[in-house]
């Protein structure tokens, strides 16, 4: 993942250990209701800043940098008012197979992991779709 990632000049540093990212989900469902998305900065808090957003306390403050109610958050996160949703996310996605993520799925294909740009044109080629020309590398 790191070639990939610095190819495209991001940052990335994996962490030594994985945290638990359920209450991260949750939280992450309540500010999208808000229209405040919160993946990227999520994403961002665990590979660039190793950052445990499994803390209640680490959420907040990743709420609360993303300009929502840290308080409100607090509540979200306490009393887990978006587990049920996120329980049914969970549970579409089992029901249509998918067991990783990132899960890729055109159509009925899909394919799960990073996956380089290779694999997801023919994934797309599969479902039925056009090929198209590669990007100029200064795209």
């Amino acid at each position: 993942m790191r070639p990939r990632m610095e190819e495209q000049g991001l940052e990335y540093d994996p962490p030594d250990r994985a945290w638990d990212t359920r209450l991260a989900q949750e939280l992450a469902t309540w500010a999208g209701e808000r229209g405040v998305p919160l993946h990227d900065r999520l994403f961002r808090a665990v590979f660039v800043e190793h950052r445990n957003v499994g803390a209640p306390d680490v959420l907040v403050a990743i709420a609360a940098e993303a300009g929502l109610d840290p308080d409100a958050a607090r509540v979200v996160v306490r009393d887990r008012s978006h587990r049920a949703a996120v329980d049914a996310d969970w549970a579409y996605a089992r029901g249509r197979g998918v067991t990783a993520v990132p899960t890729y799925v055109m159509g009925r294909f899909g394919v799960s992991g990073a996956q380089p740009y290779d694999v997801l044109q023919a994934l797309v080629m599969r479902a039925g779709g056009q090929p198209r020309a590669a990007l100029p590398d200064d795209a």
